[in-house]
């Protein structure tokens, strides 16, 4: 039997065992290579109109969220923002998670482009 890579291992272990995965990661001090601080991450909506949600992280790894819906006519966007522990974030599992998101975007914009957008560098 050929020796599984850490990639492989990990499939195999998220298969087995994926609400243990999830919560260890959300647990975990991290960051990922695949984000890169500064850079915006934007995907539209699966569904016709349903806007666009944006993900951006600081260069102290606060992360900050916003959602801006198609059917908004005022053009209002909040934004969210999920500091560190070091800048006094009590979210991390939510910063976390963003992360997550961050990279799920990334990729989601690298195998299934919705937009020039996607390819000019913005991902």
């Amino acid at each position: 039997m050929p020796k599984l890579s850490v990639y492989e291992k990990t499939l195999l272990l998220i298969e087995e065992d994926s609400s243990n995965v999830l919560r260890a990661m959300l647990e975990a001090d991290f960051w990922s290579r695949l984000v890169e601080p500064g850079k915006q991450y934007k995907r539209l909506g699966d569904d016709e109109n349903s806007g666009e949600l944006t993900l951006q992280f600081g260069q102290e790894g606060s992360g900050f969220i916003s959602v801006i819906s198609d059917a908004d006519t005022e053009g209002f966007t909040m934004l969210h923002r999920f500091k560190t522990t070091f800048g006094g974030g009590v979210s991390m599992r939510t910063r976390n998670a963003l992360i997550a998101l961050a990279v799920a975007i990334r990729l989601d914009n690298e195998s299934n482009p919705q937009s020039e957008h996607d390819l000019d560098g913005n991902i």
